[in-house]
């Protein structure tokens, strides 16, 4: 095991799905293309293909179809979890709202539940902000 699984078993409990960490743009690009389903059409099903490569190839973009009813990430529903360590230290700007260290810890349980109970595999890359 490595010790990016470990920390995710130690430190969030995800134990059930196939961790995948830091694979190289092929491979994930492989994997959005085979292994993406989801609702793509009003009363669909749910695993339907999502994912279509371009004439590119993985060289270039992935069309991806989406649920009908989803219109994307608003941008208004960006949060940061307000620790009092660090809240005085960001840019709470319009769109970039505060969530409550308190019930941070329940919607993270949820979360590892849901990961657990249905992902078959979990795609983990380290990035830096």
């Amino acid at each position: 095991m490595d010790s990016k699984s470990i920390s995710l078993t130690d430190n969030l409990t995800i134990e059930a799905p196939e961790l995948l960490c830091n694979l190289p743009k092929r491979s994930l690009f492989q994997a959005a293309l085979w292994g993406d389903r989801g609702r793509t059409r009003l009363n669909g099903t749910n695993d339907e293909r999502k994912a279509y490569q371009t004439l590119l190839k993985d060289q270039g973009p992935i069309v991806f179809l989406t649920d009908p009813e989803c219109t994307g990430r608003p941008v208004n529903d960006t949060f940061a979890v307000a620790w009092p360590e660090v809240e005085s230290d960001l840019w709470w700007k319009s769109n970039f709202k505060r969530y409550n260290p308190d019930q941070y810890e329940g919607l993270l349980e949820r979360i590892v539940g849901h990961i657990n109970e249905n992902c078959e595999k979990l795609y983990v890359v380290d990035r830096l902000v």
